[in-house]
Formats: structure tokens, C-alpha cells, sequence
């Protein structure tokens, strides 16, 4: 199946990673990023980041101009949600039934997000997230389940975006961060920040 792949711009092209080495490299940008910002407290093995369910998650990445990998995202299909364990007790009961709905549809969590330092202020993890969105349209999926900054929250949900905040903030990587489910076939639109991704711009 093709994928749509838009560039902004910074001439910065959001691909689904269909290679081993395009993998391993969003892998590897994950685990330095995470180890430079103390997310993680010493390095891993092979510069890896291990993941139980990594056989069926999908890795978005960023290219710069040089097909250089500058971001990533991880959408891990198949498993249960890491984020409903992390925010056991925080969740709020008046959301118990997006919740389950969420449990039992065709459901994936949205995580691993990591940006290069020097292409953290050009709109990458806003471009990741765009992409994200569209190949699960392209795979019919029903929910995005993502734990998050606050503030990042509230940037996305200002521009548009439905993520719908389920549970009490906590102190999650480093920073105050909620957990929100994006009802995906409810998303009709959202707008662009600004020098974020050009919608004008895309090729399949």
C-alpha cells in the first residue's frame, strides 16, 4: 500500500518506516533523545530502547533533506495499552466508557515521540502526529490512545485536534503529562500552526 508522504517547510517529508534500517534508526533516535533528556538513566544495549509488542508496532519518522532520520513516533497496534496501566487509579470514572470502548475497537497507542535537538522548534512532532492520524484512516482504526504533555495537549487540541483528556495529569518522562484518546474517525479537521506542515505539499 502506498503512503501519503507530506513535506514542510523545512523540507522535512514524514514517511511510514517500511525498512529494517529505517526502523532501526527511529529506534536509535528514540533512545539517544531519551537518554540526552534523562527519560532513561544509562544507555542500552545496541542504543536500543526494548519493547515487548515491537513485532506489531508501526514506526513513523521524519527526513530531513539529506534522508537523514530527524523524528519519530511509534504506533503500537495489538497490545494493551501501556497508558491505562500507567494512569491506573488517575483515570476518570466519567470516561469508563470511552475507555472501553477504546479497549475493544481497533485501538492503538501513540508513543515513542522523539525529535533531533535541532529540529525541535520547526513543527516535527506536529508533522509526525499529522501522519500518524493519516495512516490510521488508511488502516481503518477507531481510537489513538496517548499520554502527553499538558501543554503539548493543549497546543493540538487548540488547532483542532479531538483528543479527549481522560484522566488526572501526572508526572510522566520528565514532565506533567495526561493521558486523551483521539476518536480517529471523529477528526474532520484541524488547522496548521504556524511554520508547521504545509498541506499544500504532498506527494504519494
Amino acid at each position: 500500500m502506498n503512503h501519503k508522504t507530506y513535506i514542510d517547510h523545512n523540507s522535512v517529508s514524514y514517511v511510514v518506516a517500511n525498512t529494517g534500517q529505517l526502523i532501526y534508526l527511529a529506534k536509535r533516535l528514540c533512545h539517544d533523545v531519551y537518554l540526552r533528556s534523562g527519560y532513561i538513566s544509562e544507555a542500552m544495549p545496541d542504543g536500543i530502547i526494548p519493547f515487548q509488542y515491537d513485532s506489531s508496532a508501526v514506526y513513523i519518522v521524519a527526513l530531513n533533506a539529506g534522508n537523514d532520520v530527524v523524528g519519530t513516533v511509534r504506533l503500537a497496534m495489538a497490545c494493551p495499552s501501556h497508558i491505562f496501566e500507567v494512569w491506573q487509579g488517575k483515570l476518570y470514572e466519567s470516561y469508563n466508557w470511552l475507555v472501553g470502548n477504546a479497549t475493544t475497537a481497533k485501538s492503538f497507542e501513540m508513543g515513542a515521540l522523539a525529535v533531533r535537538p535541532d529540529f525541535s522548534y520547526t513543527g516535527v512532532s506536529f508533522g509526525l502526529y499529522k501522519a500518524a492520524y493519516d495512516y490510521s484512516l488508511e488502516q481503518g482504526l477507531d481510537y489513538a490512545i496517548i499520554g502527553m504533555d499538558q501543554r503539548a495537549l493543549g497546543s493540538l487540541i487548540k488547532y483542532g485536534w479531538n483528543f479527549i483528556q481522560i484522566g488526572e495529569p501526572i508526572d510522566y518522562f520528565g514532565s506533567v503529562s495526561v493521558p486523551a484518546i483521539l476518536p480517529v474517525q471523529k477528526q474532520f479537521t484541524f488547522s496548521y500552526p504556524p511554520a508547521s506542515v504545509n498541506k499544500n505539499q504532498i506527494t504519494v
